[in-house]
């Protein structure tokens, strides 16, 4: 569709929205990828950006992997907690949760440092 393109439909909030992207790659991908929208929209969006093949890549595969492995660890540990409620059993579901995240962020901050190097 066209960067331009994709703005004018978009409006200032997807022209916003595309400027993030560029600036933060990996952990703008990710954070997309974590967004309920449908894949379609944000892959259009993501795609109209200037945002680098190697972030796209690597927050896809973090944002959607984490995606996986944080909702079958966090199932598992929630109903880990709903039978045995320990803050052992809390904090293994948070960090399920947090842990993806966390490593997108510094993804994000080493490739960031690379680009400006």
């Amino acid at each position: 569709m066209g960067r331009r393109r994709v703005e004018r439909l978009g409006g200032e909030r997807v022209a916003r929205l595309s400027r993030t992207i560029q600036r933060n790659g990996t952990l703008a991908v990710f954070l997309v990828r974590k967004v309920p929208a449908p894949f379609t929209l944000s892959n259009i969006v993501v795609g109209a950006s200037s945002v680098g093949y190697r972030d796209f890549i690597i927050g896809t595969v973090l944002g959607m992997g984490a995606f996986v492995v944080a909702l079958a660890g966090f199932g598992y540990q929630l109903t880990k907690a709903i039978s045995d409620p320990s803050p052992a059993t809390l904090i293994g579901a948070a960090l399920f949760v947090s842990v993806p995240l966390t490593l997108a962020w510094f993804i994000n901050r080493a490739l960031r440092r690379t680009r400006t190097a």
